[in-house]
């Protein structure tokens, strides 16, 4: 019998052009796809590929009796009802490594842009005024860049900001062995420190990492990056910080309510203010990336499938 994988419409051909290699039929849908549709869909699949999103809750998978594997081509699972996943065998797979160095590109692309003002300024000309000054300019060489998480992200990010001549001190809630120059300390010191902040953690148990009380231990006039979850940060408590100058400049690259088609309708508080880099989720969204990802998630799914098979008949 032919397998048969439904995929997100976004995900990258090779994903397609491996599965078919491997035997299946490949059928795509939109993210914007509705429950009721998505079900439907799901029902005669072996394998479910998303991105971060649409979420795959526990009644699409309760309504695909046949499925086998869910694959993820990014890093986070969280759309995923695993629990539900789990009780129906139903394996879970992502790609935790394939899109850091695109990620990693992002914040040091946005460490340029926020302390040269660069979104500033190509707002300005755009609109016919020229704004040449040296004023709130800062070179990155010496400065400090504070990583919040230090994994495989947060790691590639302090080896590109020491490159171009950057401090690197980063907090993490296991000890980490540091590579090059870097300094583990802890997280109301990394505050200290910072003259910029990059958060590379989901958000804490507790709330957001970055909060009023938080913000108000940041080194003045230092900078706050996100590209890894709006839950991460207090964006009110970020406006606030932006508003008494703790914080220079901010780029943001999640969202709490982002919208589930390219077009109209993203709406932020953030979106009149010159000094926010506002960039729509594109951390991961790289052509290398999401082909190694395309590579990755598929042979997982692939495998798991071709190894059901296997225990099946022996």
């Amino acid at each position: 019998m032919i397998q048969k994988a439904l995929l997100l419409d976004t995900i990258n051909q090779q994903a397609t052009i491996n599965f078919e290699a491997a035997g299946f039929e490949v059928v795509t849908f939109p993210k914007n796809i509705t429950i009721p549709e998505f079900t439907e869909q799901a029902a005669d699949v072996d394998v479910i590929g998303v991105r971060s999103g649409p979420a795959i809750p526990a009644e699409i998978i309760q309504a695909a009796p046949h499925l086998r594997a869910i694959g993820c081509y990014c890093v986070g699972t969280e759309h995923i009802d695993k629990v539900v996943a789990a009780e129906n065998d139903v394996a879970v797979y992502n790609a935790p490594f394939d899109n850091g160095r695109s990620v990693a590109e992002l914040v040091i692309g946005a460490t340029f842009s926020v302390m040269r003002r660069l979104q500033e300024h190509n707002r300005a000309l755009h609109a016919g005024n020229w704004t040449k000054t040296e004023q709130l300019s800062y070179e990155l060489h010496g400065k400090t860049m504070g990583i919040v998480g230090y994994g495989n992200i947060g790691q590639q990010v302090g080896g590109m900001a020491e490159a171009l001549g950057m401090n690197i001190a980063f907090a993490d809630i296991t000890r980490r062995t540091p590579n090059g120059r870097a300094t583990q300390m802890r997280f109301n010191e990394l505050l200290e420190v910072a003259d910029v902040l990059t958060v590379h953690v989901p958000g804490g148990q507790n709330g957001p990492i970055l909060n009023n009380d938080a913000f108000a231990r940041m080194k003045q006039g230092a900078y706050v990056i996100n590209t890894a979850r709006a839950q991460a940060i207090d964006y009110d408590a970020l406006a606030m910080a932006l508003d008494t100058g703790i914080v220079a400049g901010a780029a943001l690259d999640v969202f709490t309510n982002e919208p589930k088609k390219n077009g109209p309708g993203f709406v932020n508080q953030f979106q009149d203010d010159p000094r926010v880099l506002l960039t729509p989720h594109i951390g991961g969204s790289s052509q290398e990336a999401q082909i190694s990802a395309a590579n990755t998630v598929t042979a997982k799914l692939i495998e798991h499938c071709y190894e059901e098979s296997f225990m099946a008949n022996t």
